[in-house]
């Protein structure tokens, strides 16, 4: 005996289930979140609803991973202390907006892309339909710290910008 799994099939039976947890994610508030992790690498995955890290002092050991599929995210590294080393921060999203603040005390190498929407780099921009992407650096000699910035969505936008801080520094 043979079954034959069509897409539609996958489709028809798979959107109910989404939506009863896409609810039920939006009457808890907090969303589905998977968080897996050590001090070198965090990863996390949210579902529904605003993301945002750096409302207060935090620390910057290793590299982080987000994948949201519905919401806003805010990424604060002016709060942050930043241990010397290369960090890579990699941010996938559906739908919403992402903002990364990058201290203007360190390196960074910053890439986004849209499918559909606007991407603003370090000062550039850039939107529309279709695959936008963008791409700068900005060198700080002497810095300990070097910020590998990687940010995509689908539907939305995606803002990486430096913020000046006179009183920030990196350990």
């Amino acid at each position: 005996c043979v079954t034959t799994v069509t897409g539609g099939d996958i489709a028809g039976k798979g959107w109910p289930l989404l939506l009863v947890a896409l609810g039920l994610s939006m009457l808890v508030g907090r969303g589905v979140k998977v968080h897996t992790g050590s001090t070198r690498r965090r990863m996390e995955s949210h579902m529904v609803g605003d993301l945002s890290y750096g409302r207060d002092p935090w620390s910057l050991e290793g590299d982080i991973t987000l994948h949201t599929f519905v919401g806003d995210l805010k990424i604060d590294l002016t709060t942050a202390v930043i241990a010397p080393g290369t960090h890579r921060i990699e941010v996938s999203q559906g739908i919403g907006d992402t903002v990364v603040k990058v201290p203007d005390t360190v390196t960074v190498r910053a890439r986004a892309g849209a499918t559909i929407g606007t991407v603003e780099v370090l000062g550039e921009e850039r939107g529309g339909v279709g695959f936008i992407h963008l791409e700068r650096e900005a060198y700080v000699p002497g810095s300990h710290a070097e910020l590998i910035i990687d940010a995509s969505v689908r539907i939305g936008s995606v803002t990486i910008e430096r913020v000046p801080t006179s009183d920030f520094e990196v350990f």
